[in-house]
């Protein structure tokens, strides 16, 4: 039998002698003392056994759909269960003996601040990754934004929440943390922005910007992969320092953020085709330097160079005489 039931069944015994024997009253006491106190540790003993059970057995039913913080969650919640077990044990053991539990509730009640104070930032720590799992802020597998990380989350603990950035290193954040900041999370997008400026030269016509703006327009409500239910803009938007700039706007379908990058490599392409089959090119910062009359400018240069001369042959004339 398992070692609780064997307390328990030898607490029985023992009663059950006690009160079939003639004992003198001192060791009648002293046998019901131990009689209860085995009764006491095995009736724990089995709450703990059975917490243990418990936990094993809504692990399986979870596995395949659980994440790592529902296993967290789940053996914080048999830590919990394992101390308000042993807790009630002392309390019905101080009972029995006659001792008043209301001093030692008061005394672990001072030391429960006293120890919540010392360790704050762990218990806020522990709270915020509750508060994680609870609400389902952040998940295993999640790509997001934190503060300037990207990353991928790759575990939750009670404690901290560990995050696999784009340099493949783990970052661990305290879950106290998390909490209290403003989280993207990149990977949860039904669809993603496509939002580009094409930057035309000047010498492009305005016959040649109509029938690109109308081309892209044609082309992107046609796609299969943007969102047609959305506003998809084609606009000339501005005058540039150095190009005539065509914003274009549209929502594309993409089931993670690899695949919008392959659609959208597809759009920028077809978008270059478009402006080269109307004739247009692509700008490039570039400036014009626009030169003024030669004429005046070699009669300035004449009487600078003429001035220049007089200042260099005065010193000469003021030295030959001496």
């Amino acid at each position: 039998m398992p070692g609780a039931i064997r307390l328990l069944v030898l607490s029985i015994m023992i009663r059950w002698l006690v009160a079939s024997i003639e004992l003198p009253l001192l060791e009648r006491v002293f046998w019901s003392a131990i009689a209860t106190m085995l009764g006491i540790v095995a009736v724990a003993w089995a709450l703990l056994v059975l917490n243990g059970v418990v936990e094993r057995y809504t692990q399986r039913r979870l596995q395949g759909i659980a994440h790592g913080e529902i296993v967290a969650m789940l053996r914080l919640v048999r830590r919990v269960a394992d101390v308000l077990v042993v807790a009630a044990g002392g309390l019905v053991t101080l009972h029995y003996f006659g001792v008043d539990p209301t001093a030692a509730l008061a005394g672990l009640g001072i030391g429960g601040i006293a120890v919540a104070l010392a360790a704050q930032k762990t218990l806020e720590n522990v709270v915020g990754g509750v508060s994680i799992i609870v609400d389902q802020a952040v998940r295993v597998g999640d790509f997001l934004k934190l503060g300037d990380t990207l990353g991928t989350v790759d575990s939750i603990g009670l404690r901290s929440t560990r995050i696999r950035t784009l340099d493949r290193t783990i970052l661990s954040v305290p879950n106290g943390q998390i909490a209290n900041v403003n989280i993207e999370t990149l990977s949860a997008r039904d669809k993603f922005w496509f939002h580009h400026f094409v930057g035309l030269r000047y010498e492009t016509t305005s016959g040649q910007l109509r029938a690109i703006v109308d081309s892209i327009r044609s082309y992107l409500g046609a796609h299969p992969m943007v969102d047609r239910s959305e506003a998809i803009r084609v606009r000339f938007f501005r005058f540039g320092p150095f190009s005539l700039d065509v914003e274009l706007f549209a929502y594309v379908f993409a089931g993670d953020w690899e695949a919008f990058l392959e659609t959208q490599q597809d759009l920028l392409v077809d978008v270059m085709g478009i402006v080269e089959r109307a004739g247009a090119s692509f700008a490039l910062p570039s400036q014009t330097l626009h030169v003024d009359d030669a004429r005046g400018g070699a009669s300035s240069a004449n009487r600078i160079g003429a001035a220049r001369s007089a200042r260099l042959e005065a010193p000469r004339q003021a030295v030959g005489p001496a």
